[in-house]
């Protein structure tokens, strides 16, 4: 709203030879000074525009309408003196927009909407200047705050942008919203678009390319194809731009490691999360320091990682899920088994790969028995996936290796069918064909999945014991 004050500013010294004005003037002085102006020269309208500007001003620090009253007061009275002068038109438009949008008063939109095309018919330059945006945005941006409550505004907010486009299209803050709002409806392809457009028209913003990561992070696990390896280096370049604008976003650098993990790039991964933790002290970096370390093998620190930040935010039972993981794979069974008791009991959603891993690490310490009940009962109310259904009946006994492998989909599956395979012959004594399954699961290349970096464990383990 500052660039659009200031491009009406430059319009009205270009056209009008208005006197200088210092918009970051605020004082009770200069108000008075233009009023006096306005007595000794009452058929000027530009003391009234200055006048506007500064009340408009006294509103965004004091955030009083009364302010944003008068404002919209000065420009109709230059209005009534010049008639046909563009910036009066858009000042009158963006205050009244303005008003509508802090009072919630729909009745201002039309009036803010009638001054906007005033001005755009005057000087059709308006229509094509970045910095002037139409009162649409601000009327779609009301309508957004209706949704709340109606969900019938989130078409209406579509409209208005819509609209703003086609009314200008050189405005990044339409794409920008007109994104927000396909990214909250799942509509990741118009989404994507939509940033890409506010990207192009405003390169230097980084939380476009925040949203257009955020949305190629989406797109990697997505659909049947496992991993989407376009979608990972997308992200990566989107993420890096972001980093590049404001490298002082904790946000950015944890996000770029999730991506630097999925080409397994550990040691990037590391950087950045410990760039992340550098930047902000929280759960969140603490955590993305702590699955650093899990993917690179240096267990011991990823819990330390995840204790402090499970002691910074308790409530985040992801935290603990991994931290049960990592337990599990320092060998550290009983550690294992309470964390993931404690994860299942607070999660609302059954987690089928928490319960096997719970299974896993009950049969370490002996107690089949329970674990094979563990199983029992979940298979008794499962309504998951067929390959988790499948993965569930093989530690049951009920389908073979082979039945297994034929029931994987890509290479994803295939790496958790693999790693199970292995871990089974690791524990009937088969080192040999443990090793190769293991093996088979790091060839997959699927290197931020669970079961990749614990075959790569049990492989390390089986070396340490020749």
């Amino acid at each position: 709203m500052k660039h659009l004050l200031i491009f009406f500013i430059a319009i009205c010294l270009h056209l009008y030879g208005c006197a200088s004005v210092n918009e970051a003037i605020e004082t009770d002085p200069d108000i008075r000074k233009l009023s006096e102006e306005i007595k000794r020269s009452p058929y000027d309208p530009r003391p009234h525009l200055q006048l506007a500007l500064l009340y408009s001003n006294k509103y965004k620090t004091k955030h009083s309408i009364s302010y944003l009253d008068q404002a919209i007061h000065e420009t109709r009275e230059a209005l009534l003196l010049a008639p046909d002068f563009p910036p009066a038109h858009g000042l009158l438009s963006t205050f009244l927009i303005e008003k509508a949008y802090a009072t919630l008063d729909e009745d201002l939109i039309d009036e803010s909407k009638n001054e906007y095309e005033k001005a755009i018919k005057l000087n059709p330059d308006f229509a094509r200047a970045k910095d002037i945006y139409p009162p649409h945005i601000r009327t779609a941006q009301l309508y957004l705050i209706k949704s709340v409550k109606d969900k019938i505004f989130i078409d209406r907010a579509i409209q208005e942008l819509k609209v703003s486009v086609r009314l200008n299209p050189n405005v990044s803050l339409s794409h920008f919203l007109l994104g927000g709002i396909y990214e909250d409806l799942d509509n990741n392809e118009l989404a994507l678009f939509e940033f890409n457009e506010a990207a192009r028209l405003d390169p230097d913003n980084p939380e476009v390319y925040a949203h257009i990561g955020s949305l190629h992070k989406t797109g990697v696990h997505s659909g049947d194809g496992c991993l989407d390896e376009s979608a990972t280096e997308k992200g990566i370049a989107a993420y890096r731009e972001a980093a590049k604008l404001d490298p002082h976003e904790a946000l950015y650098h944890r996000e770029l490691g999730w991506f630097y993990r999925h080409k397994g790039l550990y040691d990037m991964e590391v950087f950045e999360a410990r760039e992340a933790l550098r930047l902000e002290n929280s759960h969140k970096s603490h955590k993305a320091l702590g699955d650093a370390f899990l993917w690179k093998g240096e267990f011991e620190q990823a819990v330390e990682e995840y204790l402090e930040a499970i002691r910074l935010q308790p409530r985040d039972i992801d935290i603990i899920r991994t931290l049960a993981f990592t337990y599990f794979l320092l060998n550290k069974y009983d550690n294992a088994v309470r964390e993931f008791t404690r994860f299942l009991n607070k999660a609302d959603l059954p987690d089928t790969y928490a319960l096997l891993w719970k299974y896993l690490s009950l049969k370490e310490i002996g107690k089949d028995i329970e674990a094979g009940k563990l199983l029992d009962d979940y298979t008794g109310r499962f309504k998951g996936k067929k390959w988790e259904s499948l993965l569930i009946n093989y530690h049951q006994g009920a389908i073979s290796e082979s039945d297994l492998i034929s029931g994987t989909r890509h290479k994803c599956d295939k790496a958790e069918a693999y790693f199970y395979i292995g871990y089974n012959a690791l524990h009937t004594d088969n080192q040999q064909k443990a090793r190769e399954f293991f093996q088979k699961t790091l060839d997959t290349h699927v290197y931020c999945y669970y079961e990749y970096a614990a075959a790569r464990a049990k492989l390390a383990q089986l070396d340490a014991m020749k």
